[in-house]
């Protein structure tokens, strides 16, 4: 997992990858879909 800013972007991100196996390199990614979130606030814009 990685967080903060990447590439142009002017607000905080963040990535993270799902896996159906502990080894990075025998694993397959897998879809994960968030059903909700909740917006506590906003960066302002620079």
């Amino acid at each position: 997992m990685c967080r903060g800013n990447s590439d142009s972007s002017t607000g905080p991100l963040l990535r993270f990858h799902v896996m159906d196996g502990l080894s990075a390199l025998a694993a397959d990614g897998l879809t994960y879909v968030f059903d909700r979130f909740d917006l506590a606030g906003r960066a302002p814009t620079l």
